[in-house]
């Protein structure tokens, strides 16, 4: 499953109940992983921002749901962890042709890279002034410009020749996360430029 690196049940108290691989999952500190407690508290399943293990300093995800007695009262929460770095996530934005000019990714609410189509950028922030992330909190697609210039360098002689790219951004509905793909401006109108010529 998605869930690579452990599940794991709690009672009401946040205490580990149950938990697969149980060595594993019992030394991880998942009081301090916020979107627990609005799992229980809220009564609706979440998906947490990525989140750096103290354990072992390892980069990791986490999926809550609430879980209810026969009253509907809040008995615990069920929840696994993730590692976007498997091939789950990878294989996810695998279905674009690899070109090297169209990146996809999945972003979480700070912005910072779930998976990607270019593997080096997994766990980087691609997300300058907070966009992504206001478009996910408000549930907002959104189309703009952009450039490469400030994820590559600021050195003005590298901005000159990047293109000008246009993102495409949907967020997702059951996760705080969204898709972002990303083209240069000069292959999404290449066509119509060619027939504008020909004309």
């Amino acid at each position: 499953s998605i869930f690579t690196d452990g599940l794991f049940l709690l009672n009401a108290e946040g205490k580990v109940v149950l938990a697969y691989p149980r060595a594993q999952v019992t030394n991880r500190d998942l009081q301090g992983i916020g979107d627990l407690q609005r799992a229980y508290r809220e009564s609706k399943p979440f998906f947490s921002k990525v989140h750096t293990l103290a354990d072992t300093g390892r980069q990791a995800m986490f999926a809550f749901a609430p879980l209810k007695d026969k009253t509907g009262k809040n008995v615990g929460v069920i929840g696994g962890e993730i590692d976007p770095t498997t091939h789950f996530l990878r294989n996810s934005v695998r279905a674009i042709p690899d070109n090297h000019q169209t990146i996809i990714e999945l972003v979480d609410a700070q912005g910072t890279v779930i998976a990607s189509s270019d593997p080096t950028r997994v766990f980087l922030c691609s997300d300058r002034k907070n966009v992504l992330g206001n478009l996910i909190r408000s549930d907002s697609p959104a189309v703009f410009q952009c450039h490469r210039c400030h994820e590559e360098g600021s050195d003005n002689s590298r901005a000159s020749v990047l293109s000008t790219d246009v993102l495409a951004f949907a967020p997702l509905k059951e996760a705080p996360w969204g898709i972002a793909v990303r083209e240069p401006e000069s292959e999404i109108y290449g066509p119509s430029g060619d027939l504008r010529r020909r004309f």
